[in-house]
């Protein structure tokens, strides 16, 4: 929650979140906004989409990931397993766990003590292996038994592990494998040397991944830039440390590939952005158009562009202006107009309107857009496409108080005085005040006020476990009573 809200009216929005259809309740779980008492109630919902959604949601409470540890989806385990919130005494028991999936949650987890993860090194399933490879919490032990796996994929994870030694990579940068040696070439703390040696490497892949590097040496990326070879030339131009002077040679190299990268570079300056402006070649004019370093000038000459392509991706930039937005978002073409939805400068006025766009993925867009106020958000929770419904009701804009005054707001601005429930039923916005009230008016089934009664006792212990170490102690407690 972003900010403290009243027992009235928590218990209101309670009622009217486990009252909401199973896809909008799968996006509220995912909710960073979400109290934590409504995702502990939620825990044992019947649709396992929502618990998914509780389970990997970084804000979870351990009450709820007790709860979701013994789950019957596998799927859900396997979030729990990843999610850094839970007890390191659950991870142990989801580390003995039948199926792979879980296991590979456990070894991925950021939390995994060290003993699980020397444990888990020597799974059966190489899977499980490559995942602990890859966690930075791994000792180096562990990785250097892993850099000698026989499987290639181990030794990638470990080539991926941020924290392994300068031994290691020397080791993997001659591996038999070039997928594993192109990681290496990649890896931040590979010794200059090294990645010499690899630039020369027969592979292409490897001196690909040499020429991507944003801290390539000056040296490398010059002779790179020079390659017969149009994709070395490519990863050269893409590269937002590639100097001015280069780029401005690779902007008129003779194959479109390399100057439609030059286009898409982030650090391109304007001079050699409107120069492209007026390339032969529709789509690298396509690619300025996209590029935020295209000023407002070059944009709006670009929108007279007789290329299909260019007016198609002026939407997408962030420094397209307001009249040139408004006049996309009325386009024939839904691309175009989903390209509006998304952009986080387009006016408010344009995205209250694009909310009743016939277009199902224009109004998803516009769901997931993190500027889309949350009146049009809570009116999106209700659209008749589901998967808008969740996407409105996940996104973080939907705080939990502008969802109580969105439903409100709704009454007013629509004259739509009910709200429709899971079962089918209408029941007045207004008039969910509390739970008491709540099933009054008859708004929860049965199991729903069962849930209720969870989610008021389940406040009432997270309450009292106001650390981080007190919840790990009652998590283990409850393990050890077979209660999980």
């Amino acid at each position: 929650m972003n900010s403290v809200m009243d027992e009235a009216a928590l218990a209101r929005l309670s009622c009217i979140i486990l009252a909401q259809p199973r896809h909008v309740r799968s996006g509220l779980v995912r909710n960073p906004n979400t109290p934590d008492g409504v995702l502990t109630a939620l825990a044992r919902d019947e649709d396992r989409e929502v618990r998914r959604g509780i389970a990997e949601n970084p804000k979870v409470p351990v009450g709820a990931l007790i709860i979701l540890a013994t789950d019957q989806d596998g799927i859900v385990r396997d979030y729990v397993a990843k999610n850094p919130n839970t007890p390191v005494g659950i991870l142990h028991a989801l580390a003995a766990e039948d199926w792979m999936g879980v296991r590979c949650g456990v070894a991925e987890n950021p939390n995994a003590p060290v003993g699980i993860l020397a444990a888990l090194a020597t799974d059966q399933d190489v899977d499980v292996r490559e995942h602990v490879a890859k966690n930075p919490n791994t000792p180096v032990g562990v990785l250097e038994a892993l850099a000698a796996d026989a499987y290639w994929g181990v030794r990638f994870g470990v080539a991926l592990n941020p924290n392994i030694p300068v031994g290691i990579l020397i080791a993997l940068a001659t591996d038999q494998n070039q997928t594993v040696r192109a990681r290496i070439a990649d890896h931040p703390n590979i010794p200059v040397g090294i990645l010499h040696a690899l630039a020369a490497d027969h592979n292409e892949l490897v001196r690909s991944f040499v020429a991507s590097r944003s801290n390539a040496p000056d040296g490398i990326l010059t002779a790179f830039a020079a390659d017969q070879n149009y994709q070395m030339r490519r990863c050269v131009a893409k590269n937002p440390s590639t100097r001015l002077s280069t780029l401005a040679a690779l902007a008129t190299d003779p194959d479109e590939s390399v100057r439609v990268d030059v286009a898409e570079n982030p650090n391109t300056p304007v001079g050699i952005l409107a120069a492209l402006a007026e390339d032969n070649s529709g789509i690298v004019r396509s690619c300025v158009a996209t590029n935020p370093n295209t000023p407002v000038g070059i944009l709006t000459v670009l929108a007279s562009d007789q290329h299909w392509g260019v007016k198609r991706v002026l939407g997408k930039n962030p420094n397209t202006p307001a009249d040139l937005l408004t006049a996309l978002s009325t386009d024939r073409e839904g691309y175009l107009r989903e390209n509006v939805a998304k952009n986080p400068s387009t006016p408010v006025d344009v995205l209250t309107a694009l909310s009743t766009d016939q277009d199902e993925t224009v109004r998803r867009v516009l769901a997931e857009n993190p500027n889309t106020p949350a009146d049009i958000l809570t009116i999106l929770t209700r659209d008749q496409d589901t998967r808008v419904q969740t996407s409105a009701a996940a996104n973080p804009s939907l705080t939990m108080h502008a969802f109580l005054d969105a439903m409100d707001t709704l009454v007013e601005r629509t004259g739509v005085q009910e709200v429709l429930l899971a079962s089918g039923d209408l029941v007045p916005i207004q008039g969910l005040k509390g739970m008491a009230e709540c099933n009054q008016r008859g708004v929860l089934k049965a199991d729903d006020s069962e849930r209720l009664k969870e989610l008021e006792r389940q406040n009432a212990t997270l309450k009292r476990l106001l650390a981080e170490a007190e919840l790990e102690k009652a998590a283990l407690r409850a393990m050890g009573k077979g209660n999980w």
